[in-house]
């Protein structure tokens, strides 16, 4: 059963525009994607790049960047600071008067344009084309193309799969993770953070590491419980025995569960086994 007491907190106005906005499928998820991570975590913005919401979607990368395109060209959603190879630090424009509606001259522009297209040419002009196309250097014509198609093509995909690497979903729901418990909430997954957490995911696995989060934040919130380390996500998963104090075996865990008991509890254990001389009434 989910958790009612954790949502995203949307305006009713929104909710009742976007089913009129003709959106598509994909469209829809990406607001939700954003939505998730922004009004989610009660900030306007937030740095998502096309491949990470594709992961958080399960929809193709390169779909979501034609899709969100589309939104950002109608102004639902937002990019700030744009910036060429740089993650797009994007918002959700909650001033429904601004949207763009969809483009209704499409069709026509379609069915106008091929006649346009198609002369009529006499034989003499065959002839003069032809000539011409014969008059040029074989190598000219023939060389450029294949460089253009074949040099782009995998270099543009190679940077594609280097950018879209395979613990960016995990890395964020470790983020995600360690914003909820509510010890030191931050507001932007910086580099410093990223690498710190790929190193623990590649060490203990995203199970581990989040595991780990939420007792850290069980044994700091326990008011009869003393522990007050009050650390931030690089200083946690950094520690030595940082994360791994918090597993199943672990000194700090192995010793919250044999004392991790109340105060006035244990001060009563206490009392009952002292020697006190004398028989107390039961």
């Amino acid at each position: 059963m989910a958790d009612s007491e954790n949502y995203t907190k949307i305006s009713n106005e929104v909710l009742e525009a976007l089913p009129r906005a003709k959106l598509n499928g994909t469209q829809y998820a990406i607001c939700l994607v954003v939505w998730r991570y922004t009004f989610g975590f009660h900030r306007c913005d937030a740095d998502l790049s096309a491949g990470f919401i594709a992961e958080a979607s399960g929809t193709n990368p390169r779909q979501v960047k034609r899709e969100l395109q589309v939104l950002i060209e109608r102004n639902i959603i937002q990019s700030v600071n744009p910036r060429p190879r740089v993650t797009s630090t994007l918002r959700f424009n909650k001033d429904i008067s601004t949207w763009k509606l969809v483009s209704k001259k499409t069709p026509a522009l379609v069915t106008n344009s091929p006649p346009a297209l198609v002369p009529k040419k006499t034989p003499d002009d065959l002839v003069s084309n032809s000539s011409l196309v014969s008059n040029q250097t074989p190598g000219v014509v023939s060389n450029p193309t294949p460089e253009l198609v074949s040099n782009s093509s995998p270099k543009k995909e190679k940077k594609e799969n280097y950018k879209e690497n395979i613990y960016s979903l995990d890395a964020r729901k470790v983020f995600n993770c360690w914003n909820e418990q509510g010890v030191i909430v931050h507001q932007q997954l910086t580099e410093d953070m990223t690498k710190a957490i790929i190193s623990s995911l590649k060490k203990y696995g995203l199970e581990k590491a989040v595991l780990a989060i939420q007792r850290y934040s069980k044994i700091y919130h326990d008011p009869d419980y003393f522990f007050k380390y009050k650390w931030t996500l690089v200083n946690f998963l950094n520690r030595r025995r940082g994360l791994p104090d918090f597993l199943d075996g672990g000194e700090k865990w192995e010793d919250y569960k044999a004392r991790g008991r109340p105060k006035s509890n244990e001060k009563r254990r206490e009392e009952s086994d002292f020697d006190w001389g004398w028989t107390k009434e039961t």
